[in-house]
């Protein structure tokens, strides 16, 4: 018996996974009262190549700073502070929000952003 449910639990799993399509498009609206709207597609993997691209030019700046830096400070103060810049890294934020876009994308369509004042409205949305 509980062998049959196991089953079928996994069938429903396979089953709603395929009704959920990656996103492929970020669209932005923007629309004003008395006005015709703006709708401006953004193709997903255009963005996702702009992410490695900054993760890229990110990590040769940490490179560079981490080479050449340390030859440059002769202050201690100024040395903390090298420290503290070289433990915060712009290109592991950079991976992180581009894997989490990533994750985003599998969900399939939904709205990511709504704002409504009085007259003006935009929206961003994944399809």
């Amino acid at each position: 018996m509980t062998l049959m449910l196991m089953m079928k639990k996994r069938e429903g799993l396979k089953l709603k996974s395929l009704l959920t399509r990656p996103n492929f498009f970020l669209i932005i609206r923007i629309k004003q009262e008395g006005r015709r709207g703006i709708v401006i597609p953004v193709p997903v993997w255009i963005l996702e190549e702009l992410f490695n691209t900054l993760a890229d030019l990110s990590l040769l700046g940490e490179i560079t700073v981490f080479r050449f830096g340390k030859s440059f400070i002769h202050n201690s103060k100024a040395k903390h502070a090298y420290a503290k810049f070289i433990d915060l890294s712009p290109s592991k934020a950079l991976e992180t929000f581009r894997e989490v876009f990533g994750e985003l994308r599998k969900h399939g369509r939904f709205r990511m952003l709504e704002v409504e004042d009085g007259k003006n409205k935009i929206y961003i949305d994944l399809y």
